[in-house]
């Protein structure tokens, strides 16, 4: 053999160790079996370290091998803390690393992992276990579906809080259950099929400080910060929940700033929500029926999207005869009454679509009632009882529509204000335009309502003062819960005057009845059945001008001229003169005033009850007003509405 060939023999025997040489090594377990280990876990990046102890361990691994695509049997089973088991089981490989497992996890109590619930809320777990039954994959990336998913149940059962500031009840439920739940990573995204609350409870308190105790149980806790940035980058995990099941769920309501206490509780709430999901356009229906206080119905119902950055609402609650007596330390602190008696019911729809909030509050009370007076420097100055009256209707029946708007990208928005200052502006138009309330309910001009008109001199009602009345007793009528209060008013000039001619006109009349002509015809005895014709007036002016001032009315025209001849006056001019001048002398003094100050409201108030048929206890005249003289062609006598 030439040296050609054992060179080329040479160079091919030392490329072919080289390549055996590269091969990477292949490993194959038949079986691998560990019995009764135990592996003690602890985080120490908590302030409070916490400890997992995984003991007893088992573990059977058959067929492990580095082969490409070659897969093991895997079985595990072992405690956690005592108490919690898992389960797994199934298939792995490690080329590529990939995982097809069941897994089952059973009572592992929750109590143990408090140090992290310490990072983000002042929340005491008192019980709770946590369980899942369900598949885990793993594949590498590059491969067809999601790098990992679970697909299973998890659940939470027998699950107490109680918030850690205060020592009180927080949360707590029998069972939280998330059937047909679909957990994948890369890409992200969740399903669930159903999610099953058994008597779920949550309270919620306002402490003596007015601080809410879910503001305080999950506000940062100290030494904590909040990578914004980071957070505005992520992107929402499309999230689809299809059913929410209530079943037998409970909220209490405490206020413990106002005294008395307020509490409030709903029970027996169920139903469902179908339909979430993150997507901008769903739409998930909601049903939930319950009570309030264990007798007072409540229904919500419409639909939601809270999972989406565009948040939309439409819903409809509904609650009836709830007692208000409840309501007194709220109404003692800002309406300055305690509730005596009434049932509340509400009618209550919203819409919020692109942070825009629209909602329609029909409020209907049923026997409402004030109590006493309760001294609050809360208390509005609003006459509340006269709002409360001139609502309430012949059945005891108070019926509000409440339109409220708002729009949540104001940093001024708060619900509560909204709808607060739409009431006190509906009480204040009311109050402030009483008699405008009852025009709408029987016609005719509210601020006419509000006064009666007299002659000057006179306490006559005349035609259109009586169909006046008539109108404001029927408003009366239909808004018994008020009262009428009458300010007879008198005129320090033009009454002065009217009676004055009032009083002389009396006195030419019954000098009439003493003539003897009047006793030889027998004329009426009483003064107002007299008339007195034209010779009658002027014989009996003159005569009273005479009497009164011992001459003849001529000389009021006397010119002092020794050329001049006495001027011809025309006999109206001259009695016309003689009356003013006998009238400025009958003296009506202030007593005279307020007498027909007093029977204009008497005038009012007689015919409210004997034509109006309104009770007394509604009606009441008080202290009259002298005025200063009016440029009015007559006085007006002032009406003022009051609640009882």
């Amino acid at each position: 053999m030439d040296s050609s060939e054992d060179e080329s023999k040479t160079s091919s025997g030392t490329q072919d160790q080289s390549g055996a040489d590269s091969q990477p090594w292949r490993i194959s377990v038949k079986e691998l079996t560990l019995e009764n280990y135990g592996v003690a876990l602890e985080d120490r990046t908590l302030v409070k370290p916490v400890h997992v102890n995984l003991e007893p361990i088992n573990l059977n691994l058959k067929n492990l091998s580095n082969q490409k695509d070659s897969q093991a049997e895997l079985a595990l089973t072992l405690k956690v803390n005592q108490t919690g088991t898992l389960g797994v089981k199934g298939l792995v490989s490690i080329n590529p690393v990939s995982m097809d497992l069941s897994l089952q996890v059973a009572r592992i109590a929750l109590k143990s992992f408090q140090s992290y619930v310490d990072s983000v809320a002042q929340l005491e777990l008192v019980t709770g276990t946590a369980a899942l039954d369900g598949k885990f994959q793993y594949r590498t990336l590059g491969r067809h579906g999601p790098e990992m998913r679970y697909k299973g149940s998890v659940s939470i059962d027998g699950f107490e809080a109680v918030d850690r500031l205060h020592s009180e009840d927080f949360l707590k439920w029998e069972s939280l259950l998330f059937n047909g739940l679909v957990l994948d990573v890369q890409p992200d995204k969740l399903s669930i099929s159903e999610i099953v609350a058994n008597q779920p409870y949550a309270r919620v308190i306002i402490w003596p400080d007015s601080t809410v105790n879910l503001t305080g149980i999950f506000s940062a806790q100290d030494g904590e910060t909040t990578n914004d940035i980071d957070s505005e980058a992520q992107t929402p995990i499309p999230v689809t929940i299809n059913t929410v099941c209530i079943e037998n769920a409970s909220v209490n309501f405490s206020d413990l700033s106002l005294k008395p206490n307020f509490a409030m509780g709903i029970q027996y709430l169920n139903g469902t929500i179908r339909g979430l999901s993150s997507n901008s356009l769903a739409r998930a229906d909601v049903l939930l029926e319950g009570k309030v206080d264990k007798y007072a119905p409540v229904k919500i119902d419409g639909q939601i999207n809270p999972l989406s950055e565009d948040l939309y609402t439409d819903l409809a609650l509904f609650l009836k005869n709830i007692e208000l007596s409840t309501f007194t330390p709220y109404s003692g602190k800002f309406a300055g009454y305690a509730i005596n008696k009434g049932k509340l019911s509400l009618d209550l729809k919203y819409k919020l679509s692109e942070n825009l909030l629209v909602g329609e509050n029909e409020i209907f009370m049923d026997q409402f009632t004030f109590g006493e007076r309760i001294d609050s420097p809360d208390a509005t100055t609003l006459p509340v009882r006269l709002a409360a009256a001139l609502l309430k209707d012949r059945e005891g029946k108070i019926d509000i529509d409440l339109p409220v708007r708002g729009d949540l990208n104001d940093p001024e928005f708060s619900y509560g204000r909204i709808v607060v200052n739409a009431l006190v502006n509906l009480i204040t138009k009311i109050v402030s335009s009483p008699f405008d309330m009852l025009a709408g309910l029987v016609g005719g001009d509210g601020e006419g309502l509000s006064f009666v008109e007299f002659e000057f001199g006179s306490a006559a009602l005349g035609t259109e003062q009586i169909r006046k009345l008539e109108q404001l007793a029927e408003g009366l009528h239909k808004r018994p819960a008020l009262r009428l209060e009458i300010k007879g008013v008198a005129d320090t000039k033009h009454d002065r005057v009217a009676l004055a001619e009032a009083e002389l006109l009396d006195q030419l009349k019954r000098a009439k009845l003493e003539e003897p002509v009047a006793v030889e015809l027998s004329l009426p005895a009483r003064t107002e059945d007299i008339s007195l014709s034209d010779d009658d007036y002027v014989r009996l002016i003159t005569q009273a001008y005479a009497d009164r001032f011992g001459e003849h009315p001529m000389t009021l025209f006397e010119i002092e001229s020794e050329t001049s001849e006495s001027p011809k006056i025309e006999p109206e001019v001259l009695i016309a003169a003689a009356r003013q001048r006998l009238i400025e002398k009958i003296a009506v003094d202030e007593t005279s005033l307020r007498r027909l100050a007093q029977e204009r409201a008497r005038q009012i108030k007689d015919h409210l009850i004997r034509k109006g048929e309104i009770p007394n206890e509604r009606v009441f005249m008080v202290e009259v007003k002298i005025n200063h003289a009016s440029d009015a062609d007559m006085i007006r006598t002032n009406l003022t509405l009051s609640g009882i």
